[in-house]
């Protein structure tokens, strides 16, 4: 009740608080679609990548479903005893998801980007128990922007994807100036989610070091996860 009473006063000031800083941040008329594509990076072997583009929806599914079950598994259990060295070689064996573009590979393995999508990633992690990722994730659903909650790989932290764009409405087209954009997007984006922890923050792993673009998270799988289809961008001023 007390943890309630908190976010539906947080909710309320939200609007409040955002709106007179960041005018017509939020646009009812401008939303996405399922169409969304994120990038998934697995390791085939030591110099080898296998790079997947899926849609949204398909992403949903394969987080709600059991195909790295065991990995996971022995990744919490890990988690649970505190043992970093066993824990980093499990989750090694997890594929990689990048949110907020489309990718390819180029002829020499490295990566390409082909497309912004419009998303980026927060995560709170280091969270005591279960009850409080199912709050964190619920709480987080409550913001119009979130597009999706769900628990990570550790077991003890949560994702959330979040809708942002630019004020004029059309998605940066380059790198540069994508990049440009998350360093902006994500410093509002971790304000405004703030309320959730104060640890809040962009996912810990980048395949390029300070780059926004490149963040990625580990696979999960998450059979109680939010999504909302219609979720409402952040619109970033220029």
């Amino acid at each position: 009740p007390h943890r309630c009473g908190i976010l539906s006063e947080y909710v309320r000031n939200f609007f409040r608080t955002y709106a007179d800083k960041f005018p017509g941040m939020l646009d009812n008329n401008f939303l996405f679609t399922a169409m969304e594509k994120l990038t998934i990076l697995r390791a085939k072997d030591e110099q080898h990548l296998s790079l997947m583009v899926r849609k949204m929806d398909v992403v949903v599914d394969k987080l709600k479903q059991n195909r790295y079950g065991q990995l996971l598994a022995d990744l919490r259990e890990l988690v649970f005893y505190s043992e970093s060295k066993r824990r980093l070689s499990v989750a090694e064996r997890l594929p990689m998801v990048l949110p907020s573009a489309e990718f390819a590979l180029n002829e020499q393995g490295a990566l390409c980007f082909k497309r912004f999508n419009g998303l980026l990633a927060l995560t709170t992690g280091h969270l005591p128990d279960q009850e409080t990722v199912e709050w964190v994730k619920r709480s987080a659903m409550q913001l119009p922007t979130t597009l999706m909650a769900f628990t990570g790989a550790s077991g003890r932290s949560v994702k959330i994807l979040v809708k942002a764009i630019p004020a004029l409405g059309e998605l940066p087209t380059t790198e540069e100036a994508t990049e440009a954009f998350l360093q902006q997007a994500y410093q509002l984006a971790v304000a405004a989610y703030s309320f959730l922890s104060p640890a809040v923050a962009r996912p810990l792993n980048s395949l390029r070091e300070g780059y926004m673009l490149y963040v990625a998270f580990r696979q999960t799988v998450d059979d109680r996860l939010f999504y909302r289809e219609d979720a409402v961008p952040i619109k970033i001023a220029d």
